[in-house]
């Protein structure tokens, strides 16, 4: 290793760390005990958590069918109609959940993310010539982007975006010499196009865009079609990538027919959450200093369209370093001159218009495409592209400064950034009120653990499909996944993937008379009945407790809005 590289790892891991720590204390990770609870406890987190666990208990592999014996009871539930492209990473995190535990597990994922999206970005900067005090700010507020803080485990698969300087590394290698570059480096090229396949569909979907824009660059510099080759062959290494990580949905697809109810999208949803502009440069409504907060409860309060914001915020030195780069585009534009900055602005342009509003996701709505409605995501691409455009001007005004006013300055922005790019911290109430929902699931995972055996069955009320279901009431899309997560060899009937006959025998037993539907859960070999009573009015919830009582079934355990009553024969 080379004094160069040396220098550089040592950096590397230096800002790396220095993420991980500033995550941490974002997340009060600081105790062991902190550990043991998952940073978010609600909507989306609890689906890819119980995605973990299947994968941990070796029902979640990828490219084999996708089935788990403890969800869907009486039935199996097979999850082969739900499209996720990245089983790899699943199954890693499975593996290491049988070590560590569940949200040990899952927290850790997020650090490790937040330190490989430094690593990733450092790399690529360095690539491109930038001084490495300019590197690391640019890595730094990279891996802590709003985007991080906002996702978090709740969009699991989404705070996994280490890879897309990675993805930026092949568009600027095949923008300048494509056919010559592709021919140094086409195991590189075909390796990261495969990545990025078998990760996140969007960000597969956003690197394609921008092999489709350097293809066109290449054609119109070259006047020569066989220049756009080698960006053809990287979309389709990683089109193919995409194709093998969802070879399981695709077999089963053609085995049993395509269930069109799977993956539920409105039309309206690719307008909903496409990418507004403005939502780059506006800040969140609980931001640290209150002018930007009230900036961001005002454009909150007159906008209709709320989608997912503050995600897209690029933080004040993205956005600082977005504006210079347009103001730079057009002095280089004025001079009859394409340099950096508009080439940098130029792939910015085209991804916002792809990803807007209006812009091509809404034709492909239209067309009846919906599967990447959520382009607003499209802002951490935009990210790399303004923090790495920054960081090249940053680099050059340090050419002639010393290394401690460098460095002075490089401290300056890091703090700036941790003050203004996480979110706000949850108050002690809402971190107590969270642990209370989370101790409350343990001790019904623990009276169900106590009271039955391995394998005995659980009806859970309300019925709600899966996945992607509707709110009932205050319960949210995947609340029925809570005392699946804390018990071990129980089976639920929530969690079959909706569409097919086995997902749907719960509704019409859900809709019985109340003697009707225990006699037939009875039938059916259930064990217990598992009520979230924040599905259900008051009144309601009080003929339930009226109805077991007058049928018997005493043994029963109620701790805030769960209600247990065990079945007769049910005695372990």
């Amino acid at each position: 290793m080379t004094e160069r590289a040396r220098k550089d790892l040592i950096l590397c891991l230096l800002v790396a760390w220095t993420v991980a720590a500033v995550v941490v204390w974002q997340y009060r990770l600081g105790s062991a005990r902190a550990w043991d609870d998952p940073v978010v406890y609600k909507e989306d987190s609890l689906f890819f958590a119980a995605v973990v666990k299947a994968a941990r208990d070796g029902y979640y592999v990828p490219l084999l069918s996708k089935t788990n014996p403890q969800l869907g009871a009486p039935f199996i539930a097979n999850w082969n109609d739900f499209p996720l492209t990245e089983d790899w990473l699943y199954c890693v995190c499975g593996l290491v959940a049988r070590y560590v535990g569940l949200w040990r597990t899952l927290n850790l994922s997020l650090v490790v993310a937040a330190m490989l999206s430094a690593i990733t970005l450092f790399w690529l900067a360095r690539r491109i010539g930038v001084r490495r005090s300019a590197a690391s700010i640019a890595a730094f507020l990279f891996a802590l982007a709003p985007y991080l803080f906002y996702r978090s485990i709740n969009h699991f698969h989404l705070v996994h975006y280490w890879h897309v300087p990675l993805l930026l590394f092949v568009v600027f290698s095949l923008g300048h010499r494509s056919r010559w570059r592709w021919r140094r480096k086409r195991l590189p090229f075909a390796l990261i196009a495969l990545l990025v396949g078998t990760l996140n569909v969007y960000y597969m979907y956003f690197f394609l865009l921008l092999l489709v824009l350097t293809a066109l660059w290449r054609i119109a510099q070259s006047k020569s079609v066989r220049e756009a080759v080698p960006a053809v062959a990287v979309g389709a290494i990683a089109a193919t990538g995409f194709l093998i990580s969802n070879v399981d949905t695709l077999v089963y697809a053609c085995q049993h027919g395509r269930n069109p109810e799977a993956v539920a999208r409105d039309p309206k949803n690719s307008e909903l959450y496409a990418l507004r502009p403005a939502d780059l440069l506006i800040p969140p409504r609980r931001h640290r200093w209150w002018p930007l907060r009230r900036v961001g409860r005002a454009y909150q309060a007159e906008s209709v369209i709320l989608g997912e914001r503050p995600s897209s915020y690029l933080g004040i030195v993205g956005v600082v370093s977005l504006v210079l780069l347009g103001a730079l585009t057009f002095i280089e534009l004025g001079r009859n001159r394409l340099g950096s900055a508009t080439r940098s602005a130029g792939m910015v342009l085209w991804l916002v218009g792809a990803c807007c509003v209006g812009g091509l996701n809404s034709l492909y709505g239209l067309g009846g495409f919906y599967l990447f409605r959520g382009a607003n995501r499209v802002s951490i691409v935009i990210l790399a592209l303004t923090l790495l455009f920054g960081a090249r001007l940053l680099s050059r005004w340090f050419r002639d400064r010393r290394a401690w006013t460098q460095w002075g300055i490089v401290g300056v922005l890091a703090v700036v950034g941790v003050w203004d790019q996480p979110s706000w911290r949850d108050g002690d109430e809402t971190i107590t009120e969270e642990r209370r929902a989370i101790e409350t699931d343990r001790a019904v995972g623990s009276f169900l653990q106590a009271n039955l055996l391995s394998g005995a069955m659980v009806f859970q009320l309300p019925a709600m499909d899966c996945p992607e279901s509707p709110w009932i009431g205050r319960v949210e899309s995947y609340d029925l996944f809570r005392p699946y997560l804390h018990t071990e060899g129980l089976r639920f009937s929530f969690g079959n993937n909706k569409g097919r006959p086995d997902a749907q025998w719960q509704f019409p037993v859900a809709a019985m008379p109340f003697d009707q539907m225990l006699a037939t859960l009875r039938t059916n070999r259930f064990q217990a009945l598992y009520v979230d009573k924040r599905g259900y009015r008051p009144d309601e919830v009080a003929k339930m407790k009226q109805f077991l009582a007058s049928a018997g079934l005493n043994r029963h355990f109620e701790l805030g809005d769960f209600l247990v009553a065990l079945l007769a024969g049910s005695d372990p």
